[in-house]
């Protein structure tokens, strides 16, 4: 594209003439310039150069000259250099207003310029020329001045020096307006010229659709001119409409891409070269018509990567149609070019024949002078410059002169390396656009060109690369022409091997064709390698196996080098599984069994195949294995055995003989001989060496018969006619690999570990190894830790840190252990590498009998199942080489687990309420810290829990604290918990220690310390180890401010039925401000007092305000104190007690009890709810009578610790910090400083609720609230429920009750309001049962039913109570959702005195069905769940407007739970590029209501339905199965607090990832199964 001129390849473009002022050019110049599109400038310095402007006159009496040509070349050039559209004179404004001598020389002027562009239609301007706003023409002066010139008003125009956008704006329009004027006359003409010229000047105009359409007239027209004769030669004329019609295309095809127009453009370029391609002229000059095709395809190629790379969306992704009839290649660059090429090399081919035809003495008589023929002035013509003398003449050439110098300056050019560079552009372009094979085709045509070009090493490289192409796809003619330019190429080279490689595999082609008779035809379409026939074949073996035996090839006559293979310089090539000298030479090797003893014999069946078209003699045959002593030669039974013996004695290798190694063509060679391995182990076969001649060989990599993969090209070829091996089970099952067994090792590895290792100690495994038939010598253990869930090594995520032990989770520490007899311990202890997770031990020589242990130290830093393997290699005798090893393998898998968990809570002051503002101003849902109050102190309990399957002992239990500052910042001690000797844990059991902690620092963030927690192993009975484990756990930091007000509580530690107490609230303010309170006191039935009820007061800074109330009790038991509020005004915060502290027990008489204690103890009593009874910081004399409290703490000591007078104790009360449920009870005794855990209280009897048919009943599953699933039976709707409750005291204890009762509650649980059950069921026996209607919240009552199981009484032993609810309706089923439970539960309660209740639930489901829908007497309906009805399908249109509208149907709304839902989905219109369509099932739950509701929606499955792009009119089915998903029925506003519905929701996505969904609801129901 680059050869044509720039008026071609750009849009024409105005000129427009500039006379006077020449300093403002520059300037008006630029400004033009500037403009889209831009204007050409004339510049005339004065009016005396207007002379340019005039037409040339012509001699009106000289007779018309006959049209030459049909385009000239400056046609074009001249409107941008020469024929200017508008002139515009400049003169100063101060000419005009100046003297009568200026004003007649600006009349002079004008009339001069008038007379030069008279007869031309150029636009005549006049600017008048300020140097500022304030200098100004008169209007009389401008009239007179537009009278002198005859323009019209506009044509007139005022410039300022400063601003030239009106300059500008009336150039352009002047421009158009010649132009406009230009089509007028030319359109008036309707001649080809004329056409081209309205073309033209519609471009100027940028009217586009305009300009296309006179192109394409003048281009049909220019069709018509080829029959036309002509002055000129037909030769001539017709390179010249060639020439035309180039150029004429060039323009249409322009247009068309600018425009967007890629598929009309390829259209028309398929018309143009349909038009001339028949037109190739003569066999002299046909090159001449090639090459012009050829720049056709060239320029066009250009033309549409230009336009692709400026708009690349243009192009339709659909082809093939009626909208878009071409072909997906036809729109690629790549295409064109390399059809460029090949229409380049066909001219050069055309070339060449028309040089063999052209007359020498005519080729000279240009050739001598070629640079006297030169362009004529029109397009496609040529002329020769005749010199005579001082004249020179421009004649007309003859066609056979233009034939001539066409064919001379087509010499000059190499066109191969154009050739090179076009098939080059294409073949990358088809391979950027993973079109492999087109490519291969470009490929191959560039080393073809190489080839000739005689650059070799760029034509292998090619013809290498489309080689491994055709050998994969199997086309074999198009590789027999690739390997004969390759083995040209190499011999051309000189590379002898390469040349041995090609023709092998050019030989072993599966060519089986008779000789045809070679032609010039034959020899261009396949090169070097000639027809592909089996003679051929033939003639290429011979030639290439005489040279291995040592024949000369000599280079040919055009260039080349001799090949000779010598022995000093010998050739070898391999063969391996993917070579493609396969074909030549294929060696597979079976052995007749799969394993063999030591030394034994064995069967090894070798087999070769040659599919060369000639049988090939081989000398020598070695064939080399694994286990070099095994290696052996086979040599032809005609060579001198000794001769070969000779060769081989050095190397000390077998030598057999074979009666023939001739390989026949396509027929098996089988050859069978015996193997003895010494060696245990693998032995394989590698490789077979074939020996032809003294310097060539031939390796080829052994292959299996039961592996060996097919031969290529041969596999559709029925000419092996013979299997491998002689046994067709051997060649379908044999094996190059045959297991040579290890002797029997007579030693045992023993390893002694049984129970499970536990983080943080040093896990101890014996090892032993006992020799019981074999000595070991250079014996070595192998010691290797490894996951046993996979993972390989035994190493933390973050293992880019530097080396160390944590990093690792396991770790091998140490190999210790003890000698044999007689030997020390570190003759033995030869320890070469021990690393994290591998060690290697030597180990010593045993004799048979003898023994040798060890142990290997290993500890678990974090819990994982670890397999310890263990491999012992050894040499049962001293002489033998260390190959003959025995080896034992043994593992043993070892589980790492946690030892001991810990945890810790903060507890409060009992009845001592701080206010922490910290948790008043807390928001809820965030996790918080514990908030302590500053220098008030707090309990610590430390809990210990066994959680290994072994008994471990406490050793110590500490706090520690993590630096000096954290020690001062708080101070933790030790208050109890902890024996004074070793504490044994059960695995299960719990140790708890108790701490004071006193912060003394306000803190936002304060460390107290960590855990420190000493533990070993309980030893048995003899083992004695004083180590222990430390296990360090550092505590949560803790929220440290200072209270402003503190609360106290007092009152007794019981009171009496009847008796008054008082009661005192103790407010002290430890601030420097007054602080105002509320406080208030509720009525309760349990009590009466005196006071007032609700008040409000003043606390002085650092002083204390009392409120005392008398109270009596009026019932007995453990009741709540009246409840009381403390509000601080000024920190709006409520303070409130806990029920703990707000908890005291009443006797209904003052009780008697006598304790007696001789030694001082102390005694800690976890106390659950409800029974917490204590008093503050009590001190008096012994009293006569003690309290029961403290007759309950003495039952866990020993009953001759007990005496008559107990003394004093001092109780201190405690309760957990934030909770009411729990307290801690201190109770120092005189005496001895003895810790005593009396116990935590555990339920004294166990009860189990057992259903009449429970093993025979069907089970569900259901999640309980720890997350595990249980299975409960399965009941309907007034179903009978049978079954009974046991109740099993634990041995040797007594349970005391106030009766027991069974009660059936049917429970809606909002997960959102947890805690709070709605019971909508609750039903006892009908029989014996007292129903009573309580009030469950403001406008709800709900029934409450109990049975009472038995009467008040004692149980000592197992008692069982039946039970039976007798058609119980139950309308809902169970349900467990994201929001919300439903369920039915059993309820067991033993009321108990004093202590709380003991309760037992049992769960169970409910499911009601529907009946199937055939009449069926056998059916018992049983449920309330009846059959839909009505069942209507669903059928609906839905879509967006003028792009999508698809139709979906299904066969039915309502559907069982194993159902099938089938349907169909309908593309009415699809105008959007659709990648995939799903159909999803969803949930939606919905509960509350209201603006209380919450609704969560759940996918429980997704079916694909369509992958890819659907068309118009498509349907696609629809058949989803519900039976895999797990669904419910369709619940309905269940007891008006939740509904759950399903919906089908089809979901489209387009290729941008958009989703088009639409949702349709369906109904679930279950269905009643039979069995």
């Amino acid at each position: 594209m680059e050869g044509y001129p720039e008026e071609l390849r750009t849009p024409p473009i105005f000129l427009v003439s500039v006379v006077g002022c020449p300093e403002l050019h520059q300037t008006i110049s630029s400004f033009l310039h500037a403009e889209q599109p831009p204007i050409n400038t004339l510049a005339l310095p004065d009016f005396s150069k207007i002379s340019v402007l005039a037409r040339k006159h012509k001699d009106p009496l000289a007779s018309p000259q006959p049209v030459a040509g049909i385009l000239k070349r400056d046609w074009l050039m001249k409107h941008r250099t020469r024929v200017t559209a508008a002139v515009a004179a400049l003169f100063r404004a101060d000419y005009v207003t100046g003297d009568p001598a200026q004003w007649l020389q600006v009349c002079t002027d004008l009339e001069n310029l008038k007379a030069a562009v008279h007869g031309r239609s150029i636009r005549l301007i006049v600017i008048l020329v300020q140097t500022n706003e304030s200098e100004d023409v008169s209007e009389d002066l401008k009239i007179a001045l537009r009278k002198r010139a005859e323009i019209d008003t506009k044509y007139l125009i005022t410039f300022l020096q400063n601003d030239a956008s009106e300059l500008r704006q009336s150039l352009t329009s002047f421009c158009l307006e010649y132009q406009q004027f230009q089509d007028l006359i030319c359109s008036s003409f309707l001649s080809d010229l004329h056409m081209i010229s309205v073309a033209v000047y519609a471009e100027f105009r940028r009217d586009w659709a305009e300009a296309l359409r006179f192109y394409e007239e003048a281009y049909r027209a220019l069709r018509e001119m080829i029959a036309t004769s002509t002055r000129l030669p037909p030769v001539q004329r017709l390179v010249e409409i060639k020439a035309v019609a180039e150029q004429l295309h060039f323009k249409i095809s322009t247009l068309l891409l600018h425009g967007g127009k890629v598929v009309e453009a390829i259209a028309w370029f398929n018309k143009h070269i349909a038009s001339y391609r028949q037109l190739v002229g003569s066999t002299k000059n046909s090159f001449l018509h090639w090459d012009w095709l050829s720049r056709q395809f060239l320029v066009f190629a250009e033309l549409l990567e230009t336009s692709l790379v400026a708009t690349p969306s243009i192009l339709s992704s659909h082809f093939g149609t009626s909208e878009n009839p071409l072909t997906e290649w036809e729109v690629q660059p790549a295409y064109y070019y390399q059809l460029a090429a090949s229409y380049l090399r066909e001219k050069r081919y055309c070339l060449d024949s028309s040089l063999s035809m052209t007359d020498s003495a005519s080729a000279n008589t240009l050739g001598k002078n070629p640079e006297s023929v030169l362009p004529s002035v029109f397009v496609g013509q040529s002329a020769r410059l005749f010199e005579q003398g001082d004249t020179i003449e421009v004649l007309p050439l003859s066609d056979a002169e233009y034939i001539n110098y066409a064919i001379t300056e087509a010499q000059r050019f190499q066109d191969s390396y154009e050739i090179i560079a076009l098939f080059k552009k294409a073949y990358e372009s088809f391979n950027s656009l993973k079109a492999p094979r087109l490519a291969s085709y470009c490929s191959t045509r560039m080393a073809k060109e190489y080839f000739i070009a005689e650059d070799f090493n760029n034509a292998k490289l090619h013809f290498d690369g489309v080689s491994s192409l055709y050998r994969q796809e199997g086309w074999v003619t198009l590789l027999w022409e690739s390997l004969g330019y390759l083995r040209e190429c190499s011999r051309r080279l000189g590379s002898v091997k390469d040349f041995i490689e090609y023709s092998l595999e050019m030989a072993s082609l599966p060519i089986f064709s008779a000789g045809e008779v070679e032609t010039p035809n034959s020899k261009r379409e396949y090169g070097p390698a000639c027809l592909p026939t089996l003679s051929r074949r033939e003639s290429v073996q011979n030639e290439v196996f005489g040279l291995l035996r040592g024949e000369n090839i000599l280079p040919l006559a055009d260039g080349g080098c001799s090949l000779i293979i010598t022995e000093e310089q010998p050739v070898r090539v391999d063969v391996d599984v993917i070579s493609p000298l396969r074909m030549a030479l294929l060696a597979c090797v079976a052995f007749h069994d799969q394993s063999v003893k030591p030394g034994s014999p064995t069967m090894m069946t070798l087999s070769l195949l040659s599919q060369l078209p000639c049988p090939v003699e081989v000398d020598r045959l070695e064939i080399e294995f694994n286990q070099s002593k095994c290696n052996f030669i086979i040599v032809n039974a005609v060579e001198d055995l000794s001769t070969a013996q000779l060769d081989m004695d050095s190397q000390d290798v077998r030598v057999e003989n074979a009666p023939s190694l001739i390989l026949p063509t396509n027929k098996w060679l089988r050859l069978t001989y015996e193997v003895k391995s010494g060696q245990s182990g693998k032995l394989e076969c590698l490789s077979i060496t074939a020996k032809i001649g003294k310097s060539f060989m031939i390796c080829c990599q052994a292959e299996s018969p039961a592996s060996m993969e097919e031969l290529p090209f041969w596999k559709f070829e029925d000419q092996v006619e013979t299997f491998p091996t002689k046994d067709p089970g051997l060649a379908y099952s044999g094996l190059k690999v045959i297991q040579v067994e290890e002797p029997e090792p007579q030693v045992d590895l023993i390893l002694g570990a049984s129970s499970p290792a536990l983080v943080g100690e040093t896990f101890v495994v014996p090892l032993t190894i006992i020799s019981n038939g074999h000595e070991v010598y250079s014996g070595e253990l192998k010691i290797n830790l490894v996951d046993a869930r996979g993972g390989g090594l035994l190493m933390s995520p973050r293992e880019a840190e530097p080396f160390s032990s944590g990093n690792h989770h396991v770790e091998l520490l140490s190999i210790s252990g003890t000698g044999v007899e007689d030997e020390s311990q570190t003759q033995f202890d030869n320890i070469r590498k021990i690393q994290q997770s591998f060690g290697v031990v030597s180990v010593p020589v045993l004799r048979v009998g003898d023994s040798w242990s060890c142990k290997l130290e290993i500890k678990w830093h974090r819990p994982k199942s670890v397999m310890l393997y263990a491999s012992l290699g050894y040499s049962p005798n001293s002489t033998e080489a260390a190959s003959q090893r025995v080896n034992i393998h043994r593992s043993l898998q070892i589980e790492g687990k946690i030892p001991i968990s810990i945890s810790h809570c903060f507890m409060m002051p009992f009845r001592r309420e701080p206010l922490l503002l910290s948790k008043v101003k807390s928001l809820p849902g965030i996790e918080q810290k514990v908030s302590l109050a500053l220098n008030e102190t707090s309990v610590l309990i430390v809990t210990a829990r066994n959680c290994s399957e072994v008994p471990l002992r406490v050793i110590s239990l500490s706090i520690r604290s993590d630096g000096d500052e954290d020690s001062r910042a708080c101070s933790v001690q030790h208050v109890g918990g902890i024996p004074a000797d070793d504490a044994p844990l059960v695995p299960g059991e719990e140790f708890k220690g108790i701490f004071s902690v006193t912060p003394k620092v306000d803190s936002p963030n304060l460390e107290v310390g960590s855990v420190c927690l000493v533990w070993k192993r309980e030893l048995k009975l003899g083992d004695f180890d004083d180590s222990g484990v430390v296990t360090e756990q550092k505590l949560t930091s803790v929220i440290v401010e200072q209270p402003p007000l503190i609360v106290s509580f007092d009152c007794p530690p019981h009171a009496i039925l009847g008796v008054p107490f008082l009661f005192h609230i103790r407010i002290h303010n430890r601030t420097n401000l007054l602080q105002e309170i509320k406080y208030s006191l509720g009525d309760c039935q349990s009590f009466v007092f005196s006071g007032p009820h609700d008040n409000a007061g003043f606390v002085l800074p650092k002083s204390e305000y009392i409120m005392s109330y008398k109270i009596v009790p009026l019932c007995s038991g453990s009741q709540q104190l009246p409840q009381v509020s403390i509000t601080s005004l000024r920190y709006s915060a409520a303070l409130n007690p806990s029920a703990a502290a707000a908890t005291i027990f009443v006797y209904p008489s003052e009780p008697e009890f006598i304790v007696g204690v001789k030694k001082q103890e102390t005694i800690l009593v976890y106390l659950p709810k409800n029974s917490i009874s204590a008093v503050r910081d009590q001190q008096s004399v012994a009293p006569a009578r003690p309290t029961p409290l403290l007759s309950l703490l003495t039952r866990g000591l020993h009953p001759t610790d007990r005496s008559t007078t107990p003394p004093v104790p001092r109780l201190l009360l405690w309760s957990r910090t934030g909770s009411s449920a729990v307290g801690f009870l201190f109770v120092c005794l005189g005496g001895d400083s003895k810790n005593y855990i009396v116990g935590v209280f555990k339920p004294p009897c166990t009860i189990s609720v057992i259903f009449a048919d429970g093993k025979t009943r069907k089970q569900a599953s259901i999640k309980k609230d720890n997350g595990r699933t249980t299975m409960v039976p399965i009941f309907e709707s007034k179903e009978n429920i049978v079954g009974e409750v046991i109740v099993e005291p634990t041995q040797g204890k007594k349970v005391e009750h106030n009766g027991i009762k069974i009660e059936l509650l049917g429970q809606i649980e909002l997960y959102f309001d947890k805690g709070n059950f709605y019971d909508f069921t609750s039903l006892g026996d009908h029989l014996n049962a007292h129903i009573l209607l309580v009030p469950w919240s403001q406008d709800k009552l709900f029934f409450y039913a109990v049975r009472e199981l038995d009467i008040p009484g004692d149980l000592y032993e197992r008692k069982t109570y039946p039970f039976e609810f007798s058609t119980v309706e139950m309308p809902y089923e169970s349900y467990s959702g994201i929001n919300v439970r439903l369920r039915y539960i059993l309820k067991v309660t033993i009321s108990r005195n004093f202590i709380g209740n003991i309760v037992e639930y049992q769960e169970f489901c409910v499911r009601n069905f529907a009946p199937l829908p055939t009449i069926n007497n056998s059916i018992k309906v049983r449920n309330f769940a009846p059959l839909p009805t009505i069942n209507n399908s669903i059928k609906m249109e839905v879509g967006i407007e003028d792009c999508l509208h698809i139709e979906f149907e299904y066969s039915k709304s309502k559907y069982h739970q194993k159902d099938v839902i089938i349907g169909k989905i309908y593309f009415l219109l699809v105008r959007i590029k659709l990648k995939n369509m799903e159909l999803e099932i969803r949930r939606r739950e919905s509960t509350g209501s209201g603006p209380n509701t919450y609704v969560e929606t759940e996918t429980l499955a997704k079916y694909e339905l369509m992958d890819g792009a659907p068309v118009r009119g498509e349907s696609i089915p629809v058949r989803l199965f519900l039976s895999p998903y797990e669904l419910t029925p369709t619940y309905r506003n269940i007891n008006n607090k939740f509904s759950v519905k399903y919906y089908l929701n089809l979901v489209l996505m387009d290729e941008e990832d958009r989703r088009y969904f639409k949702q349709q609801e369906i109904t679930i129901y279950r269905l009643l199964e039979t069995s």
